[in-house]
């Protein structure tokens, strides 16, 4: 698999159909990969891609809703049994970050013996691997980075709005080169909308990609039912990449109302408020990121 490089491997909203899966995405720097999101049959689509779990070392949910993390466990259980049959040296480490019911409800079900400590969750710690759990939320506040094992990817989470559900997006800088320490910076959105406080520190990180949920289209009706729900339409995807004077905007979360001709229809919405290169996200679909001149 060619690197560093972004794969959308579920562009779906909600539910998965034949060609869009459940929400991930899979930043991979010089070295190391972080996944954004692990919908529904994520795993089967990290398989298409010949992609080593083990690279994996980052694991970022923006929200509890079930289409963004039920592929979660599974990808966790392979982890676990690739690093014992793989004897690695050292312990393979995985970090997951999410919103914090994530790491004191729904993970603590299946590894029993979970404690917290002062700044994360220790889900997992034996010989060969261990896991742990970092509040989102706590994360936003701080302004902090965390990074991968090897240094090549750095990421922070950002409050969204996602009405009454904690969501957050995340801003990944991804080392592109060997030769230089040139970084580019990424935000995705995950579900929900981005405030006035949200403008500003997306601003203020300079990104070079914007990948943004757009669930509903931006005509009249289209807007009250994205509202209505706390999700993005076309148009809050295409104002914020004009905003903060990104040079790409990706749009993923395709909802299944949209089809076909919609899509185009996408395209030339965005077109009216960003001026930089649109793009339609598919599953699969790879951007490689030492080409884009950020």
């Amino acid at each position: 698999m060619r690197k560093p490089q972004i794969v959308f491997i579920g562009t779906s909203a909600s539910t998965p159909t034949y060609t869009r899966y459940s929400p991930a995405i899979l930043i991979c720097g010089i070295k190391s990969c972080i996944l954004l999101d692990a919908g529904e049959a994520t795993q089967i689509n990290l398989g298409k891609i010949s992609m080593d779990l083990l690279k994996i070392n980052i694991i970022c949910i923006t929200h509890m809703h079930g289409d963004h993390y039920y592929g979660l466990m599974p990808i966790i259980d392979t982890m676990l049994m690739r690093s014992i049959t793989q004897n690695i040296q050292k312990p393979y480490t995985i970090t997951i970050l999410g919103p914090e019911e994530l790491c004191s409800i729904y993970l603590k079900q299946f590894f029993t013996s979970s404690n917290k400590t002062e700044n994360s969750y220790e889900i997992y710690n034996s010989d060969v691997a261990r896991i742990e759990c970092i509040d989102a939320g706590t994360l936003a506040n701080s302004k902090k980075y965390i990074q991968t094992i090897n240094g090549d990817i750095f990421i922070t989470s950002i409050h969204m709005n996602h009405g009454d559900v904690k969501a957050y997006g995340y801003i990944a800088k991804v080392k592109v080169s060997e030769k230089s320490d040139r970084f580019i910076t990424i935000f995705y959105s995950g579900d929900g909308i981005c405030g006035n406080e949200c403008y500003e520190i997306v601003k203020n990180q300079n990104p070079c990609i914007i990948i943004h949920e757009a669930t509903y289209m931006d005509y009249k009706d289209d807007k009250a039912k994205a509202y209505q729900t706390f999700h993005a339409t076309i148009g809050d995807a295409a104002f914020l990449a004009q905003l903060v004077k990104a040079k790409i905007l990706v749009v993923t979360h395709i909802s299944l109302r949209y089809r076909f001709g919609w899509i185009r229809d996408y395209i030339s919405r965005a077109r009216r408020i960003f001026d930089g290169d649109i793009f339609i996200a598919e599953d699969l679909a790879m951007l490689p990121l030492d080409r884009i001149d950020c």
